[in-house]
């Protein structure tokens, strides 16, 4: 089931990109929960040419622990990508 509206959303910088399946491993884990959904979304691309996208991560049930998760989601893409600033706008 998707709902309708995402709690994060967050931006990969610099030609970098992760993959539906890689993140929603990552979600699912950071929310301790096997049924989350996610979705990327093509935004343009950038000065040197690479596609940006924009991430959406969408609660797994209504009554989940989204302050856990989060932190758990920003440790998680810090140690993928850890030159890179990881911010997850709560929506």
């Amino acid at each position: 089931m998707k709902f309708s509206s995402p709690v994060f959303q967050f931006r990969l910088w610099d030609g970098h990109s992760i993959g539906p399946d890689a993140l929603k491993r990552m979600w699912s884990a950071a929310c301790d929960h096997e049924k989350v959904v996610v979705s990327r979304t093509w935004v343009g691309t950038n000065h040197s040419g690479n596609p940006e996208y924009l991430y959406s991560l969408y609660p797994p049930t209504l009554v989940f622990n989204r302050t856990l998760a989060e932190s758990r989601m920003v440790l998680f893409l810090r140690a993928r990508y850890p030159s890179m600033p990881v911010v997850l706008q709560r929506l």
